[in-house]
C-alpha cells in the first residue's frame, strides 16, 4: 500500500500541508465544513483533495460515517482498490451497523473484482437502512455501481431511479450517476446524462471531462474535443484533460494516407476500434505507442508504392467490416442502438 495510507485517518501532516502551506483556516476546524469541501472537491474529480478533507474532519469528529465512506470512495477513484478494502473493513469494525460503511465497502469489493460478496453486503447494508428508514441515495448508487460491474443494467437502471426519487433533478447527483454509469461501460446512457449534467454545471471542468472521456470512447471525436477543449479552458493544464487530448488527436497513420483523408469511413471505424478497444487496456495502449513512433516511416516508404497502398486499402475495408460486424461487443456499444 502506498504511505498514504499512514496518514488516511488522523494526518499529522498531510503531503500537501508538508510543503510549507498556511495555517489551517477556521473552516479547516469545522468537520462539517470539510465535509462540504470534501464532496466539492469529489464533484470537481480533485480526489486527493477530497480524501484529504475527509481525513482532517475525521481527526476532528471521529464519529463522522460519512467521512470514513467518502474516504473509501475516494480510493475507489483513485484506482487504490486494496486500500479501499483495507480502509472500508477498519471502518466498519469501528461501525458495524452503519449502512453507509457497510455499502461503501460493496462498492469497494465490486471495484476490485469481488462481485458475489459486494453483491451480498449491499443487501446488507439496504436491509439495514430499511430498518433504520434511512433514505440515503449513495447506499442506492453503490447497489447500481455493483450491478453495472456485473453487468446488470436493468436491475442497476432501477437502483439509479431510487437515486433520482431522493434527489430529484438534482445535477450534481446526476453526475455521480453518469460516473457510475461510465465505470460500468454503459457509455451511451452516460454521455445522455452528461449532456444534462452540463447544461446545469457549465463552469464544472470535470463534468465536461467525463462528457468528453466518454464521447471518445464511443468514437464521437469532434463531440469528444468540444467538451475536452471546454474542460481544458476551464481548468488549464490538467493532466487527465490533457492525456484524452493527446488520444484523441492520435492519427490512424498508415489508413488514413491509403483512403487519402482522416474523416473516411473505413478510418473512422479503424479509430473507433482503436480508442474504445484498444486502448482499453495496459497492452493495447502500449501497442498504440509502438504503431505511433513506426508508423511514419512506414507511411513514407508506403508513398513510393501505390500498388502495396492499393492492397492495404482491400485489407483494411475487410478489417473495418469485420469490426463494425462485431460492434455490439466494444465497450459501450451494447446500449448504442
Amino acid at each position: 500500500m502506498s504511505n498514504r495510507f499512514d496518514w488516511l485517518e488522523f494526518p499529522e501532516q498531510a503531503p500537501e500541508e508538508a510543503s510549507g502551506q498556511a495555517a489551517p483556516s477556521a473552516s479547516q476546524e469545522d468537520p462539517q465544513a470539510l465535509l462540504l469541501q470534501a464532496g466539492q472537491a469529489f464533484l470537481e474529480g480533485r480526489y486527493e483533495a477530497s480524501l484529504r478533507h475527509f481525513s482532517q474532519a475525521l481527526q476532528l469528529d471521529r464519529a463522522l460515517s460519512e467521512a470514513w465512506s467518502g474516504q473509501v470512495r475516494c480510493l475507489i477513484r483513485l484506482g487504490e482498490y486494496r486500500e479501499a478494502q483495507a480502509w472500508a473493513a477498519k471502518a466498519r469494525g469501528l461501525f458495524p451497523a452503519a449502512p453507509l460503511i457497510l455499502s461503501a465497502q460493496a462498492a469497494a469489493l465490486a471495484a476490485s473484482g469481488l462481485l458475489l460478496p459486494a453483491l451480498a453486503t449491499s443487501d446488507e447494508a439496504l436491509e439495514m437502512a430499511e430498518r433504520l428508514n434511512l433514505r440515503e441515495p449513495q447506499i442506492w448508487l453503490d447497489r447500481a455501481s455493483c450491478l453495472l460491474q456485473d453487468g446488470q443494467r436493468s436491475t442497476a437502471g432501477y437502483c439509479l431511479e431510487k437515486v433520482r426519487e431522493l434527489r430529484p433533478e438534482d445535477p450534481d447527483w446526476e453526475q455521480r450517476i453518469a460516473l457510475e454509469l461510465l465505470e460500468g461501460q454503459d457509455l451511451t446512457g452516460a454521455l445522455e446524462v452528461l449532456n444534462r449534467v452540463v447544461e446545469h454545471r457549465p463552469a464544472r471542468a470535470y463534468a465536461w471531462f467525463l462528457l468528453g472521456r466518454g464521447s471518445r470512447k464511443l468514437g464521437m471525436r469532434e463531440r469528444a474535443r468540444q467538451a475536452l477543449e471546454e474542460a481544458e479552458r476551464l481548468q488549464p493544464g490538467d493532466p487527465a484533460t490533457q492525456k484524452e487530448l493527446r488520444a484523441l488527436r492520435r492519427p490512424c497513420w498508415i489508413a488514413t494516407l491509403v483512403f487519402d483523408s482522416p474523416e473516411h469511413p473505413v478510418v473512422q471505424t479503424l479509430r473507433a476500434w482503436r480508442d474504445s478497444r484498444w486502448l482499453s487496456w495496459p497492452g493495447g495502449r502500449l501497442a498504440a505507442e509502438i504503431y505511433d513512433r513506426t508508423a511514419p516511416g512506414v507511411c513514407a516508404v508506403l508513398v513510393r508504392f501505390p500498388r502495396l497502398q492499393a492492397g492495404l486499402r482491400v485489407c483494411l475495408q475487410n478489417l473495418a467490416t469485420r469490426l463494425q460486424v462485431r460492434r455490439s461487443e466494444w465497450p459501450g456499444e451494447e446500449t448504442s442502438r
